[in-house]
């Protein structure tokens, strides 16, 4: 019974987040305040998908969330259970109160974790739980820089407009191989960032975060765009995962030069 009851009020909550983020982002996006392109449009229905982007702040996720609504959600909620994606949090954000809402759909990875045999054990528990997900076709949405971007210490460059990315870690190679997985990229970029959401400990903080949306929608923020790639899928499934990881790169890279 309880677990029932936990299951209603998750799905109750995240119908009313789902339903609020695709007013905040329309808003943005009616003001001019954000702008959004596809290369092909979106496989709302692919199975075993991996997203991933870059980090450069902590409001990405509105944006990633929007991308999988569906009207069909507030007719028939309990699809969210069984369709909503799966986010990685670090434990700081693991347990916020805040992001806890979502709990049923996150999957904690503890790099808090002091080092040694505990930490290895967190490491895997991870990507089990990860490979779990993708084996019940539920996309994965995860930001493998392991950081923000702008605070990234080993990051790579675009070609052309030299715009920097986080070193990717090469877990998300496995869980894309072991899966059989499809890759699903997006780049973001904030030009005139004024005020993060996300204090230097890299806990969300809604109040900031409030702040921020206020700021973006009077034009403080400068206008976000967002682009997002084609699906890749890999035939070779052969491939290591460091060749995987590296795809990976390339693509979130060659998406920048495009903003």
């Amino acid at each position: 019974m309880k677990e029932i009851r936990e299951k209603l009020s998750f799905v109750f909550l995240v119908e009313c987040i789902l339903v609020l983020i695709f007013l905040l982002v329309g808003l943005l996006k009616i003001t001019g305040r954000f702008k959004e392109k596809e290369l092909k449009p979106f496989p709302k229905n692919e199975k075993r998908m991996v997203l991933v982007m870059n980090h450069p702040d902590g409001n990405e996720w509105i944006f990633i969330y929007r991308r999988f609504f569906k009207p069909l959600y507030l007719l028939m909620p309990w699809l969210i259970i069984r369709e909503l994606p799966h986010t990685l949090a670090d434990r700081i954000n693991f347990n916020n109160p805040f992001v806890q809402i979502l709990n049923l759909a996150i999957i904690l990875i503890d790099r808090e974790n002091p080092g040694g045999p505990s930490r290895i054990h967190s490491r895997v528990y991870s990507l089990k739980q990860c490979v779990k997900v993708l084996n019940s076709e539920i996309p994965l949405i995860g930001f493998f820089e392991g950081t923000r971007t702008r605070k990234a210490k080993n990051k790579l460059y675009s070609k052309m407009k030299k715009k920097p990315l986080g070193k990717l870690n090469e877990s998300l190679g496995f869980i894309v191989k072991q899966n059989k997985a499809s890759l699903e990229a997006g780049w973001i970029e904030y030009p005139g960032l004024s005020f993060s959401s996300l204090p230097d400990n890299g806990q969300f903080n809604f109040l900031r975060f409030c702040v921020w949306y206020w700021k973006t929608l009077r034009g403080q923020n400068g206008t976000i765009s967002l682009i997002w790639g084609e699906l890749k899928r890999f035939e070779n499934l052969g491939r290591e995962r460091k060749e995987i990881t590296k795809v990976a790169e390339d693509y979130l890279l060659e998406l920048a030069d495009m903003v």
